[in-house]
């Protein structure tokens, strides 16, 4: 009787690229504790009428577009480095690397990747190539695991003659809510109980005139970087600084409580809160969300990796 595939049949892996859409076969890393990968394809169909003729006359294959979307707990900054695109190490073994990781600017362009999926039951390898992070979102909750979602625009999948990846997991831990801490224009805040962001690279597909329906590029749009904040409303501090229009510099800080050689430091610069709501409701704590735009962000993150990307 055939057997039916399970997610802990499958590994999800990642590879710098060298070149846009082709796969490298050496280099692949581990993503973090992964939860998910939903890919999609879209052939967007084209469909003609005709005179005289009801129903569609023909069909025929439109642009191919390929998205896919991970989810994971957080035990390294390396989506977030694909994310933002430069990224610059220093350190040893012995004390650890640290990866300072800021974003490409004008003229230069968001690194690719290949995202591998291999099912060991059916030994069915699939690459997802010339993949780049449309957009990624981090979240510190109270009460749970920092988790990171990266959605992706890809190139094209291939599946033939490829030979899987062996990929050793990393076994930091993964951060959790009480190792993160936040400074509000270097002041701490202790109320926060839930902290987003979200990192937005409005990427474009582009297609042209050249023998086939895959995009020939994947562009940069403008960049958007927008945090999220809810706080438990125990003080004004926050409702005056939206109300006089405060400039921000906002940073989270995780710490493993374990290995003084790990953590991830998120500095957002050249803020301002856009949005504040504070809602009042009979059978719960007040608390206060508020939603800010940043003009700049730099992530610092140690561990044993010599090499991020």
């Amino acid at each position: 009787m055939a057997k039916q595939a399970h997610g802990f049949d499958n590994t999800v892996v990642v590879a710098k690229e060298t070149t846009f859409a082709q796969a490298p076969t050496t280099g692949f890393k581990w993503i973090g504790i992964v939860e998910s990968f939903e890919p999609e394809e879209n052939n967007n169909l084209d469909s003609r009428l005709s005179v005289g003729v009801r129903a569609p006359f023909m069909l025929r294959a439109g642009v191919k577009e390929v998205d896919g979307s991970v989810s994971f707990a957080l035990q390294n900054a390396r989506m977030i480095a694909l994310a933002l695109g430069k990224v610059s190490t220093t350190g040893d073994g012995s004390n650890g690397y640290t990866h300072t990781i800021t974003p490409v600017g004008s003229g230069e362009q968001l690194p690719s990747f290949t995202i591998q999926n291999h099912n060991l039951l059916h030994n069915f390898t699939r690459n997802y190539v010339g993949g780049k992070v449309d957009s990624l979102t981090l979240t510190a909750s109270a009460e749970e695991a920092v988790t990171a979602e990266a959605e992706i625009l890809f190139s094209h999948v291939e599946d033939s003659g490829i030979t899987p990846a062996t990929v050793q997991a990393e076994l930091d831990n993964y951060f959790m809510f009480y190792e993160g801490s936040v400074k509000i224009n270097s002041v701490q805040v202790a109320n926060v109980r839930e902290f987003e962001l979200e990192i937005n690279n409005n990427l474009e597909r582009r297609f042209v005139l050249n023998g086939t329906n895959k995009p020939a590029r994947i562009e940069e749009g403008n960049l958007e970087i927008t945090a999220s904040l809810t706080l438990d409303f125990t003080d004004t501090t926050q409702w005056d600084s939206f109300k006089n229009g405060d400039n921000l510099v906002v940073e989270l800080m995780l710490q493993d409580v374990q290995n003084a050689n790990h953590s991830i430091k998120v500095t957002l610069m050249g803020g301002m809160y856009d949005t504040n709501s504070l809602p009042v409701n009979a059978e719960e704590h007040q608390e206060q969300e508020l939603e800010a735009l940043f003009t700049g962000i730099e992530v610092v993150a140690k561990d044993g990796n010599a090499t991020l990307i």
